[in-house]
């Protein structure tokens, strides 16, 4: 049933190296397994795991929009850069059918747990993909694709 089966590991870390901390800015682990079935069918997939660190930099106040909110008598709050996203996991699946004479096709989904950086808020991430290749003649090719993808 199985002709051939691999997998891959990943692992990454990028550092902040700006001033003297040289502190972890994000960190990412993953495994994403494949196999080859009888017939060309192809299926495969991924785990994930990832830590990130929202830079201070992107947060920077306006002082002069704050101080003329203050002439105004409206209220204000400052606004505090929230931890690090920690254990924020994603997962995929995709699969992708033998070249047949006239056809072959793919389709993959994918979710996973993302930060927000704008509104420095937790979020999450689905995606869907699908590909269709046809071969009417053997002068004629087409491609169609599709592709979804959801924040939140």
């Amino acid at each position: 049933m199985v002709q051939t089966y691999g997998s891959f590991f990943f692992w990454n870390q990028i550092w902040n190296n700006v001033g003297g901390s040289h502190a972890l800015a994000e960190h990412s682990v993953s495994i994403s397994p494949s196999a080859t079935l009888r017939g060309g069918w192809q299926v495969g997939g991924g785990h994930a795991q990832l830590f990130r660190i929202r830079s201070r930099a992107l947060y920077e106040i306006d002082h002069s929009a704050i101080s003329r909110c203050a002439d105004r008598g409206d209220r204000y709050r400052a606004f505090v850069v929230p931890p690090p996203e920690k254990n924020e996991w994603g997962g995929s699946l995709r699969m992708t059918t033998p070249t047949f004479r006239h056809f072959s096709g793919a389709a993959s989904i994918t979710q996973s747990q993302v930060p927000i950086f704008r509104e420095a808020a937790p979020g999450t991430s689905s995606r869907i993909d699908g590909a269709l290749d046809l071969r009417p003649t053997n002068a004629v090719r087409s491609s169609l694709s599709f592709s979804r993808s959801h924040r939140a």
